[in-house]
């Protein structure tokens, strides 16, 4: 499976469906995150990934920050196996944290 492909299956398993506002927005920074992390670079701060994914979008960094706060909201309440097993107790996850944990699970299943 494609990187994309392996990206839009972790986040259905979290609950997260293409019909949210922010799933394509997370896609795209998950894809973001990734790259930096097979090139050996460390990680682009995340107003720098807001910016990315606003410029692809078309639209501004703050909206992207919002609708990405909403989907990670929601897959903490959806709360499935998944969720437990890629962020453990993590009570208040961030933005970051969720983008950056999915990011380096999918770059580990891909060695």
């Amino acid at each position: 499976m494609n990187d994309i492909g392996e990206i839009k299956n972790v986040l259905r398993q979290l609950g997260i469906t293409p019909n949210k506002k922010g799933y394509h927005y997370l896609v795209k920074g998950v894809m973001l995150v990734k790259s930096d992390f097979e090139c050996g670079k460390p990680a682009r701060s995340f107003m720098g990934v807001y910016k990315a994914i606003a410029d692809v979008f078309d639209t501004k960094g703050g909206c992207v920050e919002r609708c990405l706060r909403s989907v990670v909201e929601d897959a903490k309440y959806e709360n499935t196996e998944v969720f437990k097993q890629l962020f453990g107790n993590i009570k208040n996850i961030t933005v970051s944290n969720f983008i950056s944990i999915i990011a380096e699970h999918i770059a580990q299943n891909n060695l």
